[in-house]
Protein backbone atom coordinates (compact mmCIF):
# COMPACT_ATOMS: atom_id res chain seq x y z
CA UNK A 1 0.00 0.00 0.00
CA UNK A 2 1.61 3.70 -1.04
CA UNK A 3 2.91 6.09 2.10
CA UNK A 4 -0.27 8.78 1.63
CA UNK A 5 1.49 10.65 4.56
CA UNK A 6 2.51 14.11 4.03
CA UNK A 7 6.58 14.53 3.25
CA UNK A 8 9.11 17.41 1.90
CA UNK A 9 12.24 16.93 0.42
CA UNK A 10 15.52 17.97 1.94
CA UNK A 11 19.07 18.31 0.34
CA UNK A 12 21.57 15.43 1.10
CA UNK A 13 23.73 18.46 1.27
CA UNK A 14 21.76 20.29 3.71
CA UNK A 15 24.10 20.35 6.64
CA UNK A 16 27.20 21.65 4.79
CA UNK A 17 25.00 23.95 3.28
CA UNK A 18 27.22 27.90 4.19
CA UNK A 19 24.17 29.23 6.15
CA UNK A 20 23.18 26.18 7.78
CA UNK A 21 27.08 25.98 9.12
CA UNK A 22 27.34 29.19 10.16
CA UNK A 23 23.79 29.06 12.17
CA UNK A 24 24.82 25.62 13.42
CA UNK A 25 27.81 26.90 15.01
CA UNK A 26 26.22 29.23 17.03
CA UNK A 27 22.88 26.59 18.06
CA UNK A 28 22.09 23.22 16.95
CA UNK A 29 18.36 24.36 18.01
CA UNK A 30 18.15 27.21 15.15
CA UNK A 31 18.47 23.97 12.87
CA UNK A 32 16.03 22.00 14.15
CA UNK A 33 13.51 24.56 14.35
CA UNK A 34 14.37 24.90 10.35
CA UNK A 35 13.24 21.71 9.78
CA UNK A 36 10.53 22.02 11.56
CA UNK A 37 9.55 25.04 9.86
CA UNK A 38 9.27 22.83 6.24
CA UNK A 39 8.31 20.33 8.48
CA UNK A 40 5.30 22.51 9.27
CA UNK A 41 4.56 24.49 6.72
CA UNK A 42 4.30 21.15 3.53
CA UNK A 43 1.88 19.51 6.24
CA UNK A 44 -0.13 22.20 6.82
CA UNK A 45 0.15 23.41 3.26
CA UNK A 46 0.92 27.47 3.80
CA UNK A 47 3.64 28.06 0.84
CA UNK A 48 5.85 28.86 3.36
CA UNK A 49 4.56 30.76 6.11
CA UNK A 50 4.82 29.63 9.79
CA UNK A 51 3.64 30.53 13.07
CA UNK A 52 6.58 31.58 14.56
CA UNK A 53 5.91 31.04 18.40
CA UNK A 54 4.01 27.52 17.66
CA UNK A 55 7.14 26.36 16.26
CA UNK A 56 9.03 27.53 19.50
CA UNK A 57 7.20 25.61 21.16
CA UNK A 58 6.78 22.53 19.16
CA UNK A 59 10.79 22.46 18.78
CA UNK A 60 11.95 23.22 21.38
CA UNK A 61 14.02 26.40 20.33
CA UNK A 62 14.24 30.23 21.79
CA UNK A 63 13.55 33.41 20.36
CA UNK A 64 17.23 33.73 19.83
CA UNK A 65 17.09 30.99 17.53
CA UNK A 66 14.65 32.16 15.60
CA UNK A 67 16.47 35.55 15.69
CA UNK A 68 19.38 33.40 14.28
CA UNK A 69 17.49 32.17 11.13
CA UNK A 70 16.29 35.85 10.19
CA UNK A 71 19.69 37.09 10.49
CA UNK A 72 21.50 34.06 8.41
CA UNK A 73 18.64 34.24 5.91
CA UNK A 74 17.06 31.09 6.16
CA UNK A 75 14.00 32.73 7.26
CA UNK A 76 12.21 36.08 6.22
CA UNK A 77 9.94 38.18 8.52
CA UNK A 78 6.37 37.68 7.63
CA UNK A 79 4.02 40.49 6.64
CA UNK A 80 2.35 40.17 9.60
CA UNK A 81 3.33 39.99 13.41
CA UNK A 82 4.63 36.48 14.74
CA UNK A 83 4.92 34.99 11.19
CA UNK A 84 8.03 34.04 8.95
CA UNK A 85 8.42 32.41 5.22
CA UNK A 86 11.12 29.67 4.79
CA UNK A 87 13.33 31.43 2.09
CA UNK A 88 12.94 29.84 -1.19
CA UNK A 89 10.17 27.39 0.53
CA UNK A 90 8.86 26.98 -3.39
CA UNK A 91 11.82 26.40 -4.96
CA UNK A 92 12.60 23.50 -3.27
CA UNK A 93 9.12 22.23 -1.99
CA UNK A 94 5.80 21.44 -3.57
CA UNK A 95 3.28 24.46 -3.40
CA UNK A 96 -0.43 23.91 -1.50
CA UNK A 97 -1.79 24.25 -5.26
CA UNK A 98 0.61 21.20 -6.38
CA UNK A 99 -0.48 18.65 -3.40
CA UNK A 100 -3.84 19.27 -3.79
CA UNK A 101 -4.06 18.70 -7.69
CA UNK A 102 -2.21 15.48 -6.98
CA UNK A 103 -4.72 14.57 -4.28
CA UNK A 104 -7.66 15.07 -6.07
CA UNK A 105 -6.35 13.33 -8.98
CA UNK A 106 -5.54 10.18 -6.93
CA UNK A 107 -9.08 10.23 -5.69
CA UNK A 108 -10.39 10.13 -9.16
CA UNK A 109 -7.83 7.22 -9.86
CA UNK A 110 -8.81 5.34 -6.44
CA UNK A 111 -12.23 5.90 -7.53
CA UNK A 112 -11.54 4.62 -11.89
CA UNK A 113 -10.10 1.24 -10.08
CA UNK A 114 -13.13 1.08 -7.69
CA UNK A 115 -15.48 1.03 -10.37
CA UNK A 116 -13.72 -1.46 -12.90
CA UNK A 117 -13.07 -3.75 -10.45
CA UNK A 118 -16.46 -3.85 -8.79
CA UNK A 119 -17.82 -4.22 -12.18
CA UNK A 120 -15.25 -7.17 -12.91
CA UNK A 121 -16.54 -9.22 -10.26
CA UNK A 122 -20.05 -8.94 -11.44
CA UNK A 123 -18.55 -10.45 -15.16
CA UNK A 124 -20.18 -14.39 -15.00
CA UNK A 125 -17.36 -16.35 -15.28
CA UNK A 126 -18.78 -18.26 -18.57
CA UNK A 127 -18.34 -14.58 -20.43
CA UNK A 128 -15.98 -14.48 -22.69
CA UNK A 129 -13.60 -11.31 -22.79
CA UNK A 130 -13.55 -9.30 -25.66
CA UNK A 131 -10.31 -7.74 -27.34
CA UNK A 132 -10.26 -4.49 -28.19
CA UNK A 133 -10.16 -5.42 -31.54
CA UNK A 134 -13.12 -7.32 -31.45
CA UNK A 135 -15.08 -4.49 -29.60
CA UNK A 136 -18.21 -3.49 -32.08
CA UNK A 137 -17.86 0.18 -32.79
CA UNK A 138 -20.91 0.82 -30.80
CA UNK A 139 -19.51 0.39 -27.21
CA UNK A 140 -18.02 3.48 -27.22
CA UNK A 141 -21.52 5.35 -27.49
CA UNK A 142 -22.38 3.38 -25.08
CA UNK A 143 -19.80 4.22 -22.19
CA UNK A 144 -21.46 4.38 -18.87
CA UNK A 145 -22.48 7.85 -17.43
CA UNK A 146 -20.13 7.29 -14.46
CA UNK A 147 -17.35 7.04 -16.55
CA UNK A 148 -17.79 10.35 -18.38
CA UNK A 149 -18.15 11.85 -15.64
CA UNK A 150 -15.23 10.84 -14.07
CA UNK A 151 -13.16 12.34 -17.37
CA UNK A 152 -14.85 15.31 -17.23
CA UNK A 153 -13.53 15.95 -13.21
CA UNK A 154 -10.56 15.09 -14.23
CA UNK A 155 -10.13 17.42 -17.52
CA UNK A 156 -11.33 20.41 -15.20
CA UNK A 157 -8.73 19.56 -12.42
CA UNK A 158 -6.12 19.68 -14.69
CA UNK A 159 -7.00 22.85 -16.71
CA UNK A 160 -7.54 24.70 -13.28
CA UNK A 161 -4.58 23.99 -11.80
CA UNK A 162 -2.58 24.89 -15.40
CA UNK A 163 -4.22 28.08 -15.89
CA UNK A 164 -3.55 30.94 -14.04
CA UNK A 165 -5.15 33.50 -13.18
CA UNK A 166 -5.40 36.64 -15.07
CA UNK A 167 -3.77 38.91 -13.01
CA UNK A 168 -0.91 36.34 -12.18
CA UNK A 169 -0.06 36.02 -15.97
CA UNK A 170 0.35 39.78 -16.82
CA UNK A 171 2.46 40.48 -13.29
CA UNK A 172 4.34 37.41 -14.34
CA UNK A 173 4.69 38.41 -18.43
CA UNK A 174 5.53 42.34 -17.23
CA UNK A 175 8.78 40.65 -15.46
CA UNK A 176 9.92 38.72 -18.19
CA UNK A 177 9.28 41.53 -20.65
CA UNK A 178 11.12 43.53 -18.90
CA UNK A 179 14.12 41.10 -17.84
CA UNK A 180 14.13 40.15 -21.67
CA UNK A 181 14.28 43.90 -22.70
CA UNK A 182 17.33 44.45 -20.58
CA UNK A 183 19.53 42.22 -22.32
CA UNK A 184 19.26 38.89 -20.97
CA UNK A 185 17.08 35.62 -21.98
CA UNK A 186 13.99 35.42 -21.61
CA UNK A 187 13.15 33.43 -18.01
CA UNK A 188 10.61 30.64 -18.43
CA UNK A 189 7.44 31.31 -16.32
CA UNK A 190 6.59 28.01 -14.66
CA UNK A 191 4.35 26.92 -11.69
CA UNK A 192 7.46 28.56 -9.64
CA UNK A 193 6.34 31.86 -10.98
CA UNK A 194 2.99 31.68 -11.22
CA UNK A 195 2.54 30.60 -7.26
CA UNK A 196 5.42 33.64 -6.05
CA UNK A 197 3.36 35.85 -8.01
CA UNK A 198 -0.59 34.83 -6.61
CA UNK A 199 1.25 34.46 -3.07
CA UNK A 200 2.10 38.32 -3.40
CA UNK A 201 -0.63 39.67 -4.49
CA UNK A 202 -3.26 37.13 -2.17
CA UNK A 203 -0.97 36.90 1.11
CA UNK A 204 1.15 40.15 1.07
CA UNK A 205 -1.72 41.88 0.18
CA UNK A 206 0.19 43.66 -2.69
CA UNK A 207 -2.33 45.40 -4.98
CA UNK A 208 -1.21 44.28 -8.90
CA UNK A 209 -0.56 47.82 -9.40
CA UNK A 210 2.04 48.08 -6.66
CA UNK A 211 3.40 44.97 -8.18
CA UNK A 212 3.58 46.63 -11.73
CA UNK A 213 5.48 49.55 -10.33
CA UNK A 214 7.90 47.83 -8.28
CA UNK A 215 8.61 45.87 -11.95
CA UNK A 216 9.60 48.62 -13.63
CA UNK A 217 11.65 50.43 -10.33
CA UNK A 218 13.51 47.32 -10.33
CA UNK A 219 14.74 46.62 -13.77
CA UNK A 220 15.29 50.19 -14.39
CA UNK A 221 18.04 49.99 -11.30
CA UNK A 222 21.14 48.71 -11.92
CA UNK A 223 21.85 47.09 -9.07
CA UNK A 224 18.63 45.71 -8.62
CA UNK A 225 18.01 44.72 -12.25
CA UNK A 226 20.96 41.98 -12.04
CA UNK A 227 19.50 40.74 -8.67
CA UNK A 228 15.79 40.05 -9.00
CA UNK A 229 15.81 37.68 -11.91
CA UNK A 230 12.46 35.44 -11.51
CA UNK A 231 9.07 36.17 -9.85
CA UNK A 232 10.27 34.57 -6.07
CA UNK A 233 13.24 36.99 -5.86
CA UNK A 234 10.88 39.78 -6.79
CA UNK A 235 8.78 38.85 -3.95
CA UNK A 236 11.37 38.16 -1.12
CA UNK A 237 13.32 41.83 -2.31
CA UNK A 238 9.90 43.22 -2.35
CA UNK A 239 10.00 45.44 1.37
CA UNK A 240 14.01 46.21 0.82
CA UNK A 241 13.04 47.86 -2.78
CA UNK A 242 10.35 49.58 -1.30
CA UNK A 243 12.56 51.28 1.13
CA UNK A 244 15.52 52.16 -0.91
CA UNK A 245 12.88 53.50 -3.32
CA UNK A 246 11.57 55.71 -0.11
CA UNK A 247 15.04 56.78 0.76
CA UNK A 248 16.05 57.81 -3.11
CA UNK A 249 12.97 59.83 -3.32
CA UNK A 250 13.36 61.53 0.63
CA UNK A 251 17.03 62.60 -1.00
CA UNK A 252 14.62 64.32 -4.02
CA UNK A 253 12.12 65.06 -2.22
CA UNK A 254 13.08 65.95 1.83
CA UNK A 255 9.68 67.44 2.76
CA UNK A 256 7.23 63.87 2.88
CA UNK A 257 3.83 65.19 0.79
CA UNK A 258 0.76 65.99 3.68
CA UNK A 259 -1.39 62.84 4.12
CA UNK A 260 1.26 60.89 1.77
CA UNK A 261 1.62 56.84 3.43
CA UNK A 262 4.25 53.91 2.40
CA UNK A 263 1.79 53.10 -0.25
CA UNK A 264 2.65 55.71 -2.81
CA UNK A 265 6.51 55.14 -2.67
CA UNK A 266 6.63 53.64 -6.06
CA UNK A 267 4.19 56.56 -7.55
CA UNK A 268 6.82 59.44 -6.00
CA UNK A 269 9.21 57.82 -7.79
CA UNK A 270 8.65 56.84 -11.26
Amino acid sequence: MADKRAYFKLDVGYLTNPKVAQVMDESATAIVLHVGSIAYSAQHLTDGEVPVRLLLRLTGATKNDADLLLAHGLWIQGQQKGLAHVHDYLEHQRSATEVKGASEAGKLGAEARWHADRNADRMPDAMPIASETEMPAASESAMPREREERERKKKNVGDAADAPRLDVRRVCDHLADRIEGNGSKRPTIGKTWNDSARLMLDNDDRTEDDVHRAIDWCQANDFWRANVMSMSKMREKFDQMRLQAERDNANVHPMRRPGEGPDDWMRRTL
